[in-house]
């Protein structure tokens, strides 16, 4: 069996849907102002592009909304590694990829934004692919697909072997707080090591 770890950021990009130019710190906010989670639909139309190996796959991820409820909802076979209590928090996702690394998983794919990719490789830095799946609000890091769809049709196309090449990708992230005063100051957290298809990265 293939063993791909899947992570959802539930609350990624709930900031941005309603004007506040980022999740951090502002979840509540962004819930009463009406933003919808969208990460888990993202997910599922990358894993929608999986399903010719669905039967030769097993999925470990975060229980419920970390991607469980997702992957099975299409049909895979999951197993949850890791539980949130509470709301979940940069430490699920940093718990979960290393739990996910332990399991020595093929690929870990990741719904988020610049903080989730942030997040991932400081639990595990550079040592097991992965590949975001884009559904936040700040998205500068080279480290995602370019639509949801492309992070699945190149996670199949990596873990059948037709695409080998690893390159590390520049993790990169933003000081929301000044974002929301209008100015970008972009840090470099590290790198990650993603698979690499020109058109779809």
């Amino acid at each position: 069996m293939i063993k791909i770890g899947l992570i959802v950021n539930p609350i990624a990009g709930l900031g941005g849907s309603v004007g506040l130019k980022g999740t951090d710190g502002m979840v509540e906010e962004a819930l009463r102002r009406g933003a919808e989670p969208l990460s888990n639909l993202r997910a599922a139309t990358a894993l929608s592009m999986l399903m010719p190996y669905k039967e030769q796959m097993v999925i470990y991820t975060g229980a419920e909304e970390l991607g469980e409820n997702t992957a099975k909802s299409l049909g895979f076979h999951a197993e949850a590694v890791h539980a949130a209590l509470g709301q979940p928090t940069s430490r699920d996702t940093e718990a979960l990829a290393q739990a996910l690394e332990r399991l020595e998983v093929k690929l870990i794919l990741f719904a988020g934004g610049d903080g989730t990719a942030r997040d991932v490789y400081r639990a595990i830095g550079n040592k097991t692919p992965v590949l975001g799946i884009p559904s936040g609000v700040k998205i500068y890091s080279p480290v995602y697909a370019k639509t949801p769809k492309a992070a699945g049709e190149l996670a199949g196309l990596f873990i059948s072997g037709k695409v080998k090449t690893l390159l590390e990708h520049e993790v990169l992230d933003i000081d929301e707080e000044l974002y929301r005063k209008g100015l970008v100051d972009v840090k470099l957290c590290g790198y990650l090591k993603v698979p690499h298809e020109k058109r779809l990265v």
